[in-house]
């Protein structure tokens, strides 16, 4: 943990800190970019890593949310059209995966 105040390092001007880590190390971060796009990233809260991109949108993404473990990133996003739940690796390798067939938002763990 942080032993004094110190801002947190964030990848844009309108970047809003969502999520803690599980380990309290890093947090997920929306970027709200001109045109509507939306991308979420991971800072490391020390500032000892750059912060990094996760997910790029070209509609909009939101509700970061950490898995128990750390190992995953929850969100929702309307790039498809209509606001769904996808899953993405926070090492950045594997992509992204929608688990919600029919529509959904704002996800919690543990996912079905």
């Amino acid at each position: 943990m942080l032993s004094e105040e110190q801002p947190v390092p964030t990848p844009g001007l309108d970047a809003t800190p969502f999520d803690w880590s599980p380990d309290a190390k890093y947090l997920s971060v929306v970027n709200y970019l001109q045109g509507g796009q939306i991308d979420l990233w991971q800072v490391r809260v020390d500032g000892s890593e750059k912060p990094r991109r996760l997910v790029e949108t070209i509609k909009g993404a939101d509700s970061p949310v950490y898995s128990p473990d750390g190992k995953w990133l929850a969100y929702h996003s309307d790039d498809s059209g209509r606001s769904e739940v996808y899953v993405v690796a926070v090492d950045g390798h594997g992509g992204k995966w929608q688990l919600s067939p029919t529509g959904g938002g704002n996800p919690r763990w543990p996912l079905p």
